[in-house]
């Protein structure tokens, strides 16, 4: 025992050198005088009125299996030097942010200032604040590092270094693809970009939009190859809105994969072969990829195929029986999603066994059951039109899958489910986009693919409608709105996740299905389960009021004060009732604000926050990327107090309409009521840069009204 105890602490010992050791090593390859690139003072004289300009730049990602042991080793590091021309670059780097180390992930960092006259001055770390990041339920460490005495004219030069440990469970390890854009915010005088690997890896790698082909660079002694670009005087490239960087930029793509001797090799037909690019993706490849996942695969859909039986008509269209069999499969995931709502993580991770298909599963069981049933239909292969379009495929992870149902010249798309998606749907980022399909009926050994766009859905099919009661409080120095929401489309999505749980549509599903109650199937958990569920109804409507009232304040330009009241019309859950239609009240002091005798009310502000298009974004070079056509129409009814009038309804009228979309609002007195109504649309999922005048005229109208007043004059 005591010498095992010695041997720890000697290895500790012999790691806290080794750390040292390494922190001077990277310091001194990072900052040294041979690099040239990183010794550079001087800007362009093109680009001296950039807000900054980053004079050298390293981005290199290592990649390497030590002998022997079971473990992988993924290096990032990165180094820039950048010339600080303004205060608003000053404002930029005045914080810098860099990972916490732990368990297996070491960071090695740097900074320093070069100030205008030479003098170098090395910024102490040790003032750094450890900080915290919630992100998709997990926690991660990290540090800010303020940077003390910035001046316009300074030199901020720093390296972030990572070095990560990575157990090796299986003999098929791909590592994190890298997605690298050329252009950055600033211009660019030179920088470096690497890929090093060693030979045994498997290494996918393109270069699109017009970027340049890597260098290729083989050590013989250490058996890596590095694949490196140097890229010089790269004009910057300002952050633009609805842009997608990756299709228009030049840009570089690169994964390397890991792959022991004895790897059996069936699904990573896209690997190509040890030590050699693979920069494309053949039609024989992909066909053997969708084969590898839609045939032969042992799927058991007996009691999809009984329900379906029982519950339609068997000389129902093929449609009817493919929905049916949909909404059959979503419920076999909802059977479960209780736990998953209410359960801790500890619970759930440790004593429950979660039934839960992934993607691929769930589209065998529908390939096996539309093929069972005779139903015609195709496989949709198609890449989200943000990473790349169908031609530039590289990567399997980049595929997503949609079933197509087809009848008498008819489509129906077919997802993967989820508690809230219905029959038709499918993700916002694959619309538009061309995707291949093959004949799902047909034998694998006869499959051809044939490429086709999918569809675009229409503004009115995805539209926000909100009617708005309000009611002004006798001393006028508050209000309470009353809002009742209608969503169609993708634009449900995010209320529908957010808002709702299984408790709000369980009745409603419980109407269609046989669902598992008081978790059958649980065991000994179920009492504790019980408990959980009593603990978290107690305070659901808490915590969902806690979200609304989050939502509320960053949907509109007030201080909300309190929600209340959400009441759930509709689920939107099925495509009989599409639509998800929800009501709650909020109230604010900030609607109303006195101006002498009178009240000057903010009815504009009632639309929510709008877009504004500010003087340096008038000039735009990029085409324009939105998610969706869409709409949102605002009815907005405001009980006029008695004892006053309104003035200034006509300015409220306005009417702007192009190709590209539109701001429409009226405004009229009904009685004791001030009622107004706007619609903002817009028509398309792509533009060229050349319509953004367009998009600029009807996004400024509705940025200008949300600005405007009215007057409640005394009498």
């Amino acid at each position: 025992m005591k010498i095992k105890l010695i041997i720890t602490f000697l290895v500790a010992s012999f790691q806290l050198l080794s750390a040292g050791e390494k922190y001077e090593e990277i310091k001194t390859e990072m900052w040294s005088s041979a690099n040239t690139a990183f010794s550079n003072t001087n800007v362009p004289a093109k680009w001296s009125s950039s807000s900054a300009v980053i004079l050298a730049q390293l981005n290199r990602f290592e990649y390497r299996k030590p002998a022997i042991i079971k473990e992988l080793q993924t290096n990032n590091y990165y180094h820039i030097r950048i010339k600080l021309n303004d205060k608003n670059a000053i404002k930029e780097y005045s914080e810098i942010s860099f990972p916490s180390e732990r368990r297996a992930l070491s960071v090695y960092t740097g900074f320093k200032l070069v100030k205008p006259d030479g003098r170098e001055i090395i910024i102490d770390q040790s003032t750094a604040v450890e900080m915290e990041m919630n992100k998709g339920g997990s926690t991660r460490a990290y540090k800010k590092l303020a940077i003390p005495n910035l001046e316009v004219g300074d030199i901020l030069d720093y390296y972030i270094c990572e070095e990560e440990t990575l157990p090796l469970n299986s003999n098929m390890y791909y590592f994190r693809p890298v997605q690298y854009d050329l252009p950055q915010e600033y211009p660019v005088v030179e920088q470096r970009l690497e890929f090093k690997a060693q030979r045994r890896c498997f290494i996918s790698m393109n270069a699109v939009n017009g970027a340049p082909q890597l260098q290729k660079q083989v050590d013989e002694e250490t058996d890596e190859i590095t694949y490196y670009l140097v890229d010089k005087n790269r004009e910057g490239v300002k952050a633009t809105r609805w842009f997608y960087p990756y299709r228009e930029l030049p840009t570089i793509k690169f994964r390397a994969a890991y792959a022991s001797g004895k790897a059996v090799r069936q699904n990573d037909v896209f690997l190509g072969e040890p030590g050699e690019v693979k920069s494309q993706v053949s039609e024989k490849e992909l066909l053997d990829f969708l084969s590898y996942i839609f045939i032969n695969v042992s799927t058991d859909i007996s009691k999809m195929s009984k329900y379906v039986k029982k519950n339609v008509d068997k000389k129902a269209s093929g449609m009817d029986k493919a929905k049916a069999a949909f909404y059959y499969r979503r419920n076999e995931e909802l059977n479960w999603d209780e736990v998953r709502t209410i359960a801790d993580k500890d619970t759930w991770n440790q004593n429950l066994a979660m039934y839960k298909d992934n993607a691929f599963q769930s589209f065998d069981r529908f390939a096996t059951f539309l093929d069972a049933q005779d139903i015609p239909h195709d496989i949709v292969i198609a890449v989200p039109r943000d990473i790349a379009s169908i031609d530039d495929l590289l990567l399997e992870q980049e595929l997503k899958f949609l079933f197509r149902i087809k009848e008498n010249g008819e489509y129906l798309y077919l997802s993967p489910v989820d508690n809230y998606r219905i029959p038709g749907d499918f993700d916002a980022d694959l619309m538009g986009t061309e995707a291949y399909i093959l004949d799902g009926n047909a034998l694998s050994k006869d499959w051809k693919l044939e490429k086709i766009s999918l569809p675009v859905i229409s503004k009115d099919d995805n539209k926000e409608v909100n009617t708005l009661d309000v009611t002004l409080s006798e001393d006028l120095k508050s209000a309470s709105i009353s809002m009742h929401s209608t969503l169609n489309g993708y634009q449900k999505n995010y209320a529908q996740h957010t808002l709702l749980d299984i408790y709000d549509y369980k009745e409603e599903e419980s109407s269609k299905f046989k669902m598992q109650q008081n978790f059958e199937g649980t065991l000994w958990l179920k009492k504790k389960l019980l408990g959980l569920r009593e603990s978290y109804l107690k305070t659901k409507e808490q915590y969902r009021n806690k979200t609304l009232k989050s939502i509320t304040d960053n949907s509109f330009d007030l201080k909300i004060d309190t929600v209340s009241n959400f009441k759930l019309i509709q689920s939107g859950r099925f495509d009989t009732l599409p639509e998800m239609k929800y009501q709650y009240t909020f109230q604010t002091s900030e609607l109303v604000k006195k101006a002498g005798r009178n009240y000057m009310v903010e009815i504009g502000k009632l639309i929510q926050k709008q877009t504004k298009i500010e003087k340096e974004e008038l000039d735009r070079q990029q085409g324009i990327y939105q998610y969706s056509p869409r709409a949102y129409s605002y009815t907005i009814r405001v009980t006029i107090p008695k004892g006053y009038t309104v003035q200034g309804i006509d300015q409220l009228n306005t009417n702007i309409e192009n190709a590209q979309g539109g701001f429409v609002s009226t405004a009229k007195k009904e009685g004791d009521q001030l009622i107004v109504t706007s619609n903002k649309y817009y028509n398309h999922i792509y533009d060229n840069a050349e319509t953004w005048p367009s998009y600029v005229e009807f996004l400024n109208a509705a940025a200008n009204f949300s600005e405007r007043k009215v007057l409640l004059k005394k009498l």
